[in-house]
């Protein structure tokens, strides 16, 4: 036995002096021998083992380009002028109906004055509609047996018939008083 003076106490605590006597099992020393004779071999080659510890590298996630603003931006019963912009999108998501057109990027204004509504197809129930009333309280789509409700050049067509006859009618009674008045100048002479 060994004698304690001589011991460091470092020695003692790593089990120098109280180290229990165990016998060991031959797999275990073969297997352990093994792994330390390949770790050896591979030092002698020349390979060594580092830190598996991958580094972090930089990153282009952050990366992203503005938004294009697309959507809606007159919604249902919205006042409109011609040329506003009523649906701004990529692709058909809402289909043009009654007086509005689709420009070349899909999207879609108004043709006339009057109040934007949205409205299911009545025949292809998957497809959302977007026109233009011009009438507040009309509601889309219009019958197919309904004569279309239309504005040309911006004039009623109804009111502008029965102005031209009051006007053609003021025109005749002008003329026949121009007429008489004439005639009653002409006896008189």
């Amino acid at each position: 036995m060994k004698k304690v003076s001589s011991l460091s106490p470092s020695t003692i605590f790593r089990g120098g002096l109280f180290r229990p006597h165990i016998k060991q099992n031959p797999i275990l020393l073969s297997s352990s021998f093994d792994l330390k004779a390949s770790l050896l071999f591979e030092y002698q080659q020349g390979n060594q083992r580092w830190a598996s510890k991958k580094s972090g590298g930089s990153t282009h996630n952050t990366r992203d380009s503005p938004g294009k603003r697309l959507g809606v931006k007159k919604f249902g019963a919205e006042r409109v002028v011609p040329g506003n912009i009523i649906v701004r999108q990529r692709g058909k998501k809402f289909w043009p109906g009654e007086n509005v057109y689709m420009g070349k990027d899909f999207t879609i204004h108004a043709e006339v004055p009057g109040w934007v509504q949205f409205y299911d197809h009545p025949t292809r129930h998957n497809k959302r509609c977007v026109g233009v009333v011009l009438h507040k309280d009309d509601k889309l789509p219009f019958p197919k047996t309904q004569p279309r409700k239309r504005l040309f050049d911006l004039i009623n067509l109804n009111d502008h018939y029965d102005e031209k006859e009051r006007l053609k009618e003021k025109a005749i009674e002008r003329i026949e008083r121009e007429r008489r008045r004439d005639q009653e100048y002409y006896r008189s002479l």
